[in-house]
């Protein structure tokens, strides 16, 4: 195979407005003067048709290689796409080609897209990106991208972003919503994806949730939802395989939650399994949380030290599991609740009672959540302090030596142990 000619991006403009190049000499336009075939080359530059003189009624793009291009103008309309590579391609507003068949795109992005949706469905791309649009149920319907999709300055309003039928089982590296405004809801369902990710996205008295979803890492960073709700339901967590999914500095293979700068009024977990979830919190807000059928975070750290966030929303599971009648939940998350307000009085290196405090109650009972951890300090301690008072008081008994008299004395005094942990003991 022969091959492709290179031409810059302006060599090409200048196809399409005359039909010909100079150098090298070319003829592209048809003896009839109706019609420019572009064939079997390859366009260096970015590529702009936006307002051009275009040299015929009907131009046919066939098997060319583009780096970046991008449909800004009505025009494009007599335009005719086939077997090219796009490596990145922009459509603003409604500026779509006449055909565009059996082209490999990279990256596809829509500008301010006002254009019919049903015609994406055969766009498939490596990634697509929608910025400053008014998305429908109908254009998140038909996006097809097989690694990453992001909506960046969208209104979202009343929106069930669902994961189509016809890629239920494949996995997206990444979706993301930064900027823009969601308005009436926004439901994403049914998604596998490695990385979901809100990056300074406000919530006007609505709500975010995601339901029936496989995910790996979820961030959600600077949030904007004082008068909304986040709710997870039935969302699953496993680990990321790609190397898209972890190429932030925060996320590694094993799940992850990230919430960063956010202010929500209530976030909700119904029917999620979270025990084996890390989360990181740091500068936000929390109203309140409700569980149903749900567990807690196995552990919850600070990204900048704030060990009182990490005291305060263990503190709010505390106290929507004792609402509940859920005391074992309550027991295990006031003692978490305690062990970061310890790790917060640490930093700061103040009121040393309460730290000490602190620090003994979670050795001999993990602050009242582990009766055997409590049992055993007692047992060890009157053991210890039996032991030594015998050795003390009875001069019969030597560490460093032992007779024949020395295990019936054990055995005697084995029978007083109990009797001696107790304070209303009676034997001497």
């Amino acid at each position: 195979m022969a091959s492709r000619r290179t031409i810059t991006s302006d060599d090409f403009k200048v196809i399409l407005e005359t039909g010909r190049l100079a150098n090298p000499e070319r003829q592209y336009l048809n003896p009839e003067g109706n019609e420019i075939v572009i064939e079997n080359i390859v366009v260096e530059g970015e590529v702009i048709l936006d307002d051009l003189r275009l040299g015929a009624s009907s131009i046919i793009v066939r098997e060319v290689n583009f780096s970046l291009l991008r449909f800004a103008h009505s025009q494009i309309k007599q335009i005719r796409f086939d077997q090219c590579t796009i490596k990145v391609l922009t459509v603003v507003g409604d500026s779509l080609p006449k055909k565009l068949n059996d082209t490999q795109l990279g990256i596809l992005r829509l500008e301010e897209y006002r254009g019919p949706t049903a015609v994406l469905r055969k766009w498939i791309a490596d990634g697509i990106i929608v910025a400053n649009t008014n998305i429908s149920n109908e254009l998140a319907d038909d996006l097809r991208p097989r690694h990453t999709l992001k909506f960046n300055a969208c209104t979202l309003s009343g929106v069930t972003l669902q994961r189509n039928p016809e890629y239920s089982d494949f996995v997206l590296d990444k979706l993301e919503f930064s900027g823009g405004n969601v308005a009436q809801g926004l439901i994403i369902s049914g998604w596998k994806v490695e990385w979901i990710r809100f990056w300074d996205v406000p919530l006007d008295h609505t709500f975010v949730r995601l339901e029936f979803c496989q995910v790996s890492h979820l961030h959600l960073n600077g949030l904007h939802a004082e008068q909304a709700y986040v709710s997870f339901k039935n969302v699953t967590f496993v680990e990321a395989n790609t190397r898209a999914a972890n190429e932030d500095s925060v996320t590694s293979s094993r799940p992850s939650v990230l919430i960063l700068e956010s202010k929500i009024q209530e976030l909700k977990w119904s029917f999620c399994d979270w025990s084996k979830v890390r989360m990181k919190i740091g500068d936000i807000v929390i109203g309140k949380v409700k569980l149903q059928g749900s567990t807690t975070p196995r552990n919850i750290v600070p990204t900048n030290d704030q060990w009182k966030e990490v005291s305060d929303l263990f503190g709010l599971f505390e106290s929507y599991a004792r609402s509940q009648g859920h005391t074992a939940d309550a027991i295990t998350n006031k003692a978490k609740a305690l062990r970061a307000y310890r790790f917060y009085l640490d930093k700061q290196g103040r009121d040393w009672v309460d730290r000490i405090t602190l620090r003994l109650s979670e050795c001999i009972s993990d602050y009242g959540s582990n009766w055997l951890r409590a049992l055993g300090v007692l047992l060890g301690t009157g053991l210890f302090l039996f032991v030594f008072v015998l050795w003390v008081s009875d001069n019969r008994i030597s560490l460093g030596h032992i007779d024949f008299s020395t295990p019936s004395l054990a055995l005697k005094y084995t029978s007083y142990f109990l009797e001696f942990l107790s304070p209303f003991h009676k034997s001497s």
